[in-house]
């Protein structure tokens, strides 16, 4: 038995076959949301008639070379329209000498099977090329007419998310620090937190307005508990020290200080992330 060709791709379902329709090869975003998945499927054609007396595995590496997972694909009533779709998108990885017309006769002919399986990666889950092997298990053929392999990509992607609507800074005295501090626990709105929910880690990027107070306001921020305390004005835009590593939840804590003005003053306040760089 041979494996004619292999690929990766989404859930025709969703509309795409992968997130990025104009680069050769599959690549596949987080889904940038905490705890949620992104489900890859791994298709194969394999030739030798009917459904393979030895079983068709998948084994997927990580961008590092260590192993993540063996999936049992199993033969499926999968169109010609699929595999071609497939190509279109350029997804395919063909065994040598083996072209797109040639896998169409063979399942025309029903002297191949597609295979299929599914592979699930965290929203957290080290970006980079995935390297998949299809292999029959069998011992009667030559090994090397019974693998193929492919690589796909998940994308590097930052992305995260806060558990407050609003900082309220209570009362505040003239030349006074008024401090809202963070904690880790992601959901107690009174204490600010941001959770990493791509799969980089990120460098935190704040902007407040002037809250209607002129020129007589100055914030002062950090993010986690030792972080380095920076001071900024109205529509400044800073990058915070540090970062939030992946799939961690760490402390952002604000401070306004006044000179003048009274009554109570609102204001806009603007937080958004960037991946960290060997420069950050």
């Amino acid at each position: 038995m041979t494996v004619l060709c292999i690929w990766e791709q989404l859930d025709p379902a969703a509309g795409s076959l992968d997130d990025d329709p104009v680069q050769p090869g599959s690549q596949f975003l987080p889904p940038c949301a905490y705890g949620a998945t992104e489900t890859v499927q791994i298709r194969a054609v394999i030739a030798g008639g009917g459904a393979a007396p030895y079983p068709v595995v998948a084994e997927v590496t990580l961008p590092d070379g260590s192993a993540f997972s063996q999936i049992n694909l199993t033969s499926q009533d999968s169109p010609v329209g699929a595999l071609e779709a497939a190509s279109t998108a350029g997804l395919i990885t063909y065994a040598q000498h083996t072209s797109l017309n040639d896998v169409v006769r063979a399942l025309e002919e029903d002297s191949a099977t597609v295979y299929a399986g599914e592979v699930d990666l965290s929203f957290c889950e080290a970006p980079g090329d995935y390297h998949v092997v299809v292999r029959v298990l069998s011992d009667e053929e030559d090994p090397a007419e019974q693998s193929l392999a492919s690589i796909f990509t998940y994308v590097p992607t930052a992305s995260f998310e806060i558990d407050f609507a609003a900082v309220n800074y209570g009362t505040v005295e003239q030349g006074i620090d008024a401090w809202v501090r963070g904690d880790t626990v992601f959901g107690t709105a009174q204490y600010p937190t941001v959770r990493n929910t791509g799969n980089v880690p990120v460098s935190i990027i704040i902007t407040q307005d002037d809250m209607g107070l002129d020129d007589s306001v100055v914030y002062t921020a950090k993010l986690g508990n030792d972080g380095t305390l920076v001071t900024f004005g109205p529509m400044e835009e800073v990058t915070l020290p540090g970062a939030v590593p992946v799939n961690e939840a760490t402390p952002l804590s604000l401070a306004l200080k006044i000179s003048s003005g009274e009554g109570t003053p609102y204001g806009k306040l603007r937080v958004s992330c960037t991946p960290v760089t060997g420069e950050n």
